[in-house]
């Protein structure tokens, strides 16, 4: 959310939904953190990194 608000966080979202893919892959099941499956928000109100 600040991500999408422009407020700098100290966060990188990209490489942070990079590292929950990665886990996910390590794990080789879903988990149940949010971040991966709903990716960055583009500015047109969709998801931008889904995969």
């Amino acid at each position: 959310m600040l991500h999408e608000m422009g407020i700098e966080n100290g966060v990188n979202l990209e490489k942070l939904i990079e590292c929950a893919k990665l886990a996910r892959d390590l794990v080789g099941r879903p988990l149940d953190g949010h971040v991966a499956k709903a990716g960055a928000v583009n500015h047109k109100g969709t998801s931008a990194n889904r995969g």
